[in-house]
C-alpha cells in the first residue's frame, strides 16, 4: 500500500545525504569551485548510500 509518510522520510533522507557531501564548503571562507566532475562523484556517493540503506535485506544472520 502506499504510504506517502514512508516517501517523505526517503526523500530527508535522501537530501540529508546530499547535504553531508557539500555542508563543509558552508564552513570555508572561500571554497574552491567543483568540477562537473566532482560534482557527479559527490551525487553518485549521495545516490549510492541511500540506495544501500534502502535496499531489502534479509533479516536472518548468515552462519
Amino acid at each position: 500500500m502506499w504510504n506517502p509518510i514512508l516517501y517523505l522520510f526517503a526523500l530527508l533522507q535522501f537530501l540529508s545525504l546530499l547535504r553531508a557531501e557539500t555542508d563543509a564548503r558552508l564552513y570555508q571562507q572561500s571554497p574552491p569551485v567543483l568540477t562537473p566532475t566532482q560534482i557527479q562523484h559527490m551525487i553518485g556517493r549521495a545516490v549510492e548510500m541511500f540506495l544501500v540503506g534502502a535496499s531489502f535485506r534479509n533479516a536472518e544472520l548468515e552462519p
